[in-house]
């Protein structure tokens, strides 16, 4: 393929000849995210993301030499934390099987792989054409979401789960509001990375959209919806985050969340609060590395119910039973990383991603795609404190969208890993 470097706009520019791969590329990824979406409003979930992470595994394996610093360093500490959890199960032995220790290995891994292979699957021009190929169904969907939202304050539409300050949550079309949230999440930023819309009709469209994900009242909507107006305003004056935002931003956050931390964690017999205690203890009596893979919080030590939900005596507790009473044993993600993981890994574990966060932060981006990155990392990484977001399904799609959304800046320190000499763990 004959390419060459037009030095105006940074990315590559394509000959005719080429155009077929080009839209072939992004064709591809347009399916994988209509798939997901497809998969999210009939079935709530199924194998294909785990699918996606094997294939991401090998995408990201051919890219190995292309990766940006911070993208190195999040997969070097993420397997690291791997190791430790391996090294656990072979000293401890708590685990279910090996099979179950491989199933849980990739459930931690295939977030962040997703997210790499996004990244350097498509070029800047490729991204930017599976943006503009989704944009048109987002705000075909916000007109409708908008509007139903509305109406079912009013009416019955079936479209609500429950009443919160003194209004209907909104979920949609959707079984589940967290399918909501993401999906809406994800086309929204599609629409503010647009580039085939003039700029009074996107403003109008993220309006809509950002109305209509308030409507679902639940926290992760609530803690987006904040964060990304609390940013847009101010990123259109200052360039740089400092402790005055940051402080203001934090308490708005802890009053729309009081709800939640009222119900689930200060609340003593919520399955929430109860995970994160034990998981702290789990860390403190497997100190320092954890019980390891598929023995606290993951799928499979709820599918197999983990001897240590035994010791702990979880079957006493209302939802954390075996079997068909057991539906709060899939609900958390940090407390997982605790108890699996200790101490050690969970420090690794968190600075991967906030080396991720490091990665998007890093990119092109005008002022409300930057009140977007930061919003759609913030709650996600606090919807993790109490739901398993970030290695279900729905997380994947959250985080392949920050990396379709995000272009690589290398005036902004991207610099690529293979030039260093060596790799240095310091800021």
């Amino acid at each position: 393929m004959d390419n060459k470097k037009n030095p105006q706009s940074n990315i590559q520019v394509v000959k005719p000849n080429g155009i077929i791969i080009l839209n072939y590329k992004s064709l591809i990824v347009f399916a994988v995210f209509a798939a997901l979406t497809i998969i999210e409003y009939k079935y709530n979930g199924s194998y294909f993301d785990e699918v996606l992470g094997i294939v991401s595994i090998l995408v990201v394996a051919y890219k190995w030499n292309k990766l940006y610093y911070h993208d190195f360093r999040a997969l070097f500490l993420l397997f690291i934390t791997m190791g430790l959890g391996l090294f656990s199960n072979l000293y401890y032995n708590l685990h279910w099987s090996w099979f179950s220790v491989a199933v849980d290995i990739l459930t931690q891994l295939k977030l962040i792989f997703c997210f790499m292979a996004v990244r350097y699957f498509l070029s800047e021009r490729e991204k930017q054409i599976v943006i503009d190929y989704i944009s048109p169904f987002a705000r075909i969907y916000f007109i409708f979401a908008f509007v139903l939202a509305i109406y079912t304050q009013i009416f019955d539409t079936g479209m609500n789960e429950e009443i919160r300050y003194g209004l209907k949550t909104f979920r949609f079309i959707f079984q589940f509001s967290h399918q909501y949230t993401t999906i809406s999440f994800f086309l929204i930023g599609s629409i503010i990375s647009a580039t085939n819309i003039n700029s009074k009709k996107k403003n109008f469209y993220i309006f809509i959209g950002t109305v209509s994900i308030l409507f679902a009242l639940k926290s992760p909507a609530l803690i987006y919806t904040i964060t990304y107006i609390f940013l847009f305003y101010y990123f259109k004056k200052y360039e740089r985050l400092n402790y005055k935002i940051i402080v203001p931003l934090i308490l708005a956050l802890l009053a729309a969340s009081t709800y939640q931390i009222q119900t689930y964690l200060l609340n003593e017999e919520a399955a929430r609060r109860i995970f994160f205690e034990y998981a702290f203890k789990t860390a403190n009596h497997y100190f320092p590395l954890g019980s390891g893979f598929a023995t606290y919080g993951s799928a499979e030590a709820a599918k197999h119910y983990s001897i240590l939900y035994v010791k702990y005596k979880f079957y006493t507790h209302w939802g954390m039973a075996e079997g068909n009473n057991g539906q709060f044993l899939y609900d958390t993600y940090w407390p997982m990383v605790i108890g699996q993981f200790g101490w050690i890994g969970t420090v690794l574990f968190g600075y991967s991603y906030i080396n991720i966060f490091k990665s998007v932060q890093r990119s092109k981006a005008d002022y409300a795609k930057k009140a977007y990155i930061y919003a759609m990392f913030i709650q996600y990484m606090v919807h993790a404190l109490g739901a398993s977001i970030l290695s279900s399904s729905t997380g994947l799609i959250g985080f392949m969208a920050l990396s379709l959304y995000t272009f690589p800046d290398p005036t902004k320190e991207q610099i690529r890993w293979n030039t260093r000499v060596h790799l240095d763990l310091r800021d």
